[in-house]
């Protein structure tokens, strides 16, 4: 896993997941470095695009040449919303 492009909290959720444990994740893409056939082959499009990935397949994914980051995706909650 290239800890580098993992955001702070994405590696602690990392950190205590299991194996099976998914996470939806922000991936940052170089695409002057992504040709089509691998975002083909990585099931993604355009400079950031969202995937769900169990924690194997990020240690994978940050791997990538052409991936920059990979950002731990928040619940986005409204203003007028209660928690």
């Amino acid at each position: 896993m290239d800890w580098a492009k993992v955001d702070a909290a994405l590696a602690s959720a990392l950190a205590g997941a299991e194996e099976e444990d998914e996470f939806t994740v922000f991936v940052h893409l170089d695409l002057a470095r992504a040709g089509a056939a691998t975002l083909q082959r990585l099931g993604l499009q355009g400079a950031v695009s969202t995937a769900t990935l169990r924690r194997a397949e990020v240690a994978t994914l940050s791997d990538e040449p052409c991936v920059r980051q990979l950002r731990l995706a928040q619940r986005l909650r409204l203003l007028d919303d209660d928690w």
